[in-house]
């Protein structure tokens, strides 16, 4: 008699994303989707609204997105707003129930809708975290209190991370566990330009043949030291010739803030001498035209560029700060112990002079990305962490007999303006 071969049940994950646009934790987020194991994990991905990342998502993985309504033109706009969250969260509620997964991940630790309103579901939850320092503790007191009671497992993006979690959030060790930023190491060699592409890219920014480049990728902003970069690249121009500063990344609203505005025209007094590039979708030509590549950061978890700028064997310089001494370990560039744009230009100076140097700590950063920053080995301290939570939590009833999320009309009913009720407002 045959005997009938055991079939083995994926485990459910509903991966929640704040946000859907190229920053670091989306991009994250996708190589995790992208290369966990599809014999063992079943990934469904939630966005909150929909970006241009989704579209990759789409081509990996079930993908959603809560949507966009349009307000209706008859009531006040604070009606709106209470009328579409009320529409968004029964549009959640659903697709959770639908999916019925087996664990949530929350791929960040900000207050986003789908994160708070997975809280009302009994389902075992990790939050991956991409945030350190102010960006950790700034956090809503409430928001960061539901966190730590309803959540399973914390992981940190860098030791430093981690560290930031049991010590702020007073989380036991036991609950946090460290993937430390990790990048496409083999698709990012493979699609590695040709030395046309680079010299095209130098050439489309004017600068020559014999002419060296410092630059980074990145949002623009002041935890990312966009401030910082550019005070430094106007002391080390003003010492050196025949040297270009480079500014890869934001997306054309970011550059027309006025905090923006100040830093353009403070790159103004570089003139031809300092190149914004606005966000691209893979920054890699430009990383590799760049001679030196910095990480300015005042406080940063693990920045995706800095990695990708290691694996290219570009020497890089950056300050001794969150997460980023983890990977700029000795011979592989310089770390800068203050954050000062004084001190940073000095670093970038001394490097300058060291040329015959580069090629080794090029070689030496390559290595330790491949060692430790590859997303093949990563991806599997995340799937360990994914079992684990989902074999001790497993429960009778994934979800809540109950619907939680408020019924639409109800809820801008409940509301009175100016003492009128507001189903007087929608029934007219």
């Amino acid at each position: 008699m045959s005997q009938k071969s055991e079939v083995v049940r994926k485990t459910r994950v509903l991966f929640l994303s704040f946000q859907s646009n190229l920053s670091g934790a989306p991009r994250s987020l996708f190589n995790i989707v992208k290369h966990i194991d599809r014999e063992k994990f079943e990934p469904h991905v939630l966005f909150n609204f929909p970006g241009p990342i989704v579209e990759s998502f789409e081509s990996i993985a079930s993908t959603h997105h809560l949507g966009r309504y349009k307000a209706l033109w008859r009531i006040p706009s604070f009606l709106n707003r209470v009328l579409i969250r009320s529409l968004r969260h029964r549009a959640f509620n659903k697709l959770v129930k639908r999916i019925a997964p087996d664990v949530i991940y929350i791929n960040t630790v900000s207050r986003g809708d789908s994160a708070v309103w997975s809280m009302a579901f009994n389902i075992p939850k990790i939050v991956h975290l991409h945030e350190i320092d102010l960006d950790l503790v700034n956090q809503n007191g409430a928001w960061l209190e539901m966190l730590c009671n309803n959540v399973d497992r914390f992981i940190g993006c860098a030791e430093a991370v981690s560290d930031s979690v049991r010590k702020w959030l007073d989380i036991p060790s036991q609950k946090v566990v460290t993937a430390v930023g990790a990048i496409e190491v083999d698709e990012i060699l493979e699609r590695r330009s040709s030395g046309n592409v680079v010299a095209n890219i130098r050439k489309s920014l004017g600068i020559g043949e014999d002419e060296l480049v410092i630059g980074s990728v990145g949002k623009p902003s002041f935890r990312k030291g966009i401030d910082l970069f550019i005070e430094a690249a106007l002391r080390v121009c003003s010492a050196r010739s025949k040297v270009h500063f480079v500014w890869v990344g934001g997306h054309d609203g970011i550059h027309s803030t006025r905090t923006m505005r100040a830093m353009h025209r403070l790159s103004e007094k570089l003139g031809s001498r300092f190149h914004w590039v606005t966000e691209v979708e893979d920054a890699g030509p430009y990383q590799q035209a760049l001679d030196i590549y910095v990480v300015p950061s005042r406080w940063d978890p693990f920045p995706f560029g800095m990695l990708e700028a290691m694996l290219l064997e570009k020497p890089v310089v950056g300050f001794r700060v969150s997460g980023i001494p983890e990977a700029i370990i000795e011979g592989t560039g310089v770390l800068v112990d203050m954050i000062s744009p004084d001190k940073l230009a000095d670093a970038l100076m001394s490097l300058l002079d060291r040329r015959d140097e580069w090629k080794t700590m090029g070689v030496r950063g390559s290595a330790n990305i491949k060692q430790r920053h590859d997303i093949e080995s990563v991806v599997r301290t995340i799937e360990n962490t994914i079992q684990r939570v989902a074999s001790d939590n497993r429960r009778e009833s994934l979800v809540v007999s109950h619907d939680t999320s408020p019924n639409p009309v109800e809820a801008v009913k409940a509301v009175n303006v100016d003492g009128v009720s507001a189903s007087r407002l929608l029934d007219s």
